[in-house]
């Protein structure tokens, strides 16, 4: 698989290039991980078109970077509209996998990768920042 990386234009989202760039501070090895040959996950999350809040983004079960969200063909409702919005799917475009009822990237630093929550609130005061100046 090819590793070059690619983009969707020349606008960015600055809030998830700042937060992946703190994130290279707090835990630099999943970081590089995190996007190692899944750069169209990568392209996607850090276009300005993609809008896409890489905290929320479902984390692959077999690969363990983030992917797509998918419909789970299967999916049975649990009765409860509150818990079924919950529930994440995901397609991972690297490993071909899909995994269902997985981790948000989110839940998978804090359950995981054991990150302290003052650094996940860090990351998620710089997602909800909003700049002006898009480059």
């Amino acid at each position: 698989m090819n590793n070059q990386r690619y983009s969707l234009g020349n606008k960015i989202k600055v809030e998830n290039v700042k937060s992946l760039n703190y994130l290279k501070n707090v835990n630099p090895k999943y970081a590089e991980h995190m996007y190692y040959k899944n750069r169209v996950v990568e392209a996607f999350a850090m276009s300005h078109f993609g809008g896409v809040d890489i905290l929320f983004q479902p984390m692959c079960g077999k690969c363990e970077q983030p992917g797509f969200n998918t419909e789970n063909p299967n999916f049975i409702s649990t009765g409860d509209a509150e818990k079924d919005r919950d529930i994440v799917n995901c397609y991972c475009p690297r490993c071909g996998t899909s995994t269902m009822n997985t981790l948000t990237f989110r839940d998978y630093l804090m359950q995981e990768l054991k990150m302290p929550i003052e650094d996940l609130k860090i990351m998620e005061n710089m997602m909800n920042e909003k700049e002006t100046n898009v480059c």
